[in-house]
C-alpha cells in the first residue's frame, strides 16, 4: 500500500535495516529499542511492477545490483529443460511410462 507521500511503508522498513543493520523493537515494554544486525547478506527478486504490482522504491533499489532478466519463450524453455530431461530419461532404468511422462513434463508446466 502507498501512502499519501508515496512511499510504501513496508519497503521502507527494509530500506531503514539494509542502510542502517538495525530496527526498533516493537515489543511491548521495549518499544523504541534499537536491535542490531550483523552478518546479513540480503537478496531479493521481483518481477516487473504491472498488473497492480508497485515499483519499489529508489530509496531502497539503490542498495541491490538490479538485473532485468525476461522470462524465455516456450521454444527456450523447452529446449533447455526438455534436453535436460531427454538426457536423464532415456535410458532403460526406467520404464516405458516413466519415459513418456519425462518426455511431456516441460510442455505440461508450460502449459
Amino acid at each position: 500500500e502507498i501512502n499519501e507521500w508515496g512511499d510504501q511503508i513496508t519497503n521502507e522498513i527494509v530500506r531503514q535495516v539494509v542502510e542502517g543493520a538495525e530496527y526498533c523493537s516493537l515489543d511491548k515494554g521495549a518499544a523504541g529499542d534499537k536491535k542490531r544486525i550483523r552478518g546479513l547478506t540480503y537478496l531479493a527478486a521481483m518481477s516487473h511492477p504491472t498488473g497492480g504490482k508497485n515499483d519499489i522504491p529508489n530509496r531502497l533499489k539503490r542498495h541491490f545490483a538490479v538485473f532485468n532478466v525476461p522470462l524465455p519463450d516456450t521454444v527456450s524453455i523447452q529446449q533447455m529443460f526438455g534436453t535436460v530431461f531427454d538426457a536423464r530419461f532415456v535410458n532403460s532404468n526406467y520404464s516405458s511410462a516413466v519415459r513418456e511422462v519425462a518426455a511431456n513434463l516441460t510442455a505440461m508446466s508450460i502449459d
